[in-house]
């Protein structure tokens, strides 16, 4: 979190902009303008950390703990989709070979755990082994697919290889969508913009 100088406005102002940026990925988060970079400017882009002792909206000395007012998290990294020891060779043929998602290599140290790693997208889909396992049938990822097309084409090889397809009464609006088991039962989602 910093000031990147100043800059005069239109008005003939100053204008101090205040960044706020990922330290590993150095992505800029967020930038606020100031008419002065003062501490009570800066403090007000952050609040209490919910559950602090100086949470302030308990009435305590708002002085430390506070959390920036943007969230921390950015994105989803990976979806783990639980599955019965020996799943290995089914998950392949399902999610790599009828999806046609591409499998990654598990870190050594996670491997022996059994398992698979897919990319999908910019994200990951895991298939961890539960040795316990009940497949989930109301909890889902949902999977964006490329189009329309490309969602009615996945539809009917899933149906072709015996895959049985359900729809939802309730309509989504500006997307068209289907619901399939992967071969653990556990409920997935396709969703295309309609």
């Amino acid at each position: 979190v910093d000031f990147k100088g100043q800059f005069r406005t239109g008005d003939g102002k100053l204008c101090y902009p205040l960044t706020v940026m990922d330290g590993a990925s150095r992505y800029l988060l967020a930038c606020v303008a100031f008419h002065a970079p003062t501490f009570e400017n800066v403090r007000g882009v952050f609040v209490p950390a919910p559950g602090s002792p100086r949470d302030s909206r308990r009435g305590e000395h708002p002085g430390r703990g506070y959390a920036s007012r943007m969230s921390a998290c950015i994105g989803l990294d990976h979806v783990q989709l639980a599955a019965p020891v020996g799943c290995e060779p089914e998950a392949r043929q399902f999610f790599g070979e009828l999806l046609g998602l591409t499998e990654l290599p598990k870190p050594p140290a996670l491997a022996a755990r059994g398992g698979l790693w897919f990319a999908l997208g910019a994200q990951q889909l895991h298939v961890g082994v539960e040795r316990d396992f009940h497949p989930a049938r109301k909890a889902h990822p949902a999977i964006r697919v490329r189009d329309r097309a490309a969602l009615e084409a996945l539809e009917a090889r899933l149906a072709a290889a015996g895959v049985v397809i359900t729809r939802d009464d309730a309509q989504v609006a500006g997307v068209v969508r289907f619901f399939a088991p992967d071969p653990f039962g556990n409920r997935l989602e396709f969703v295309a913009a309609a």
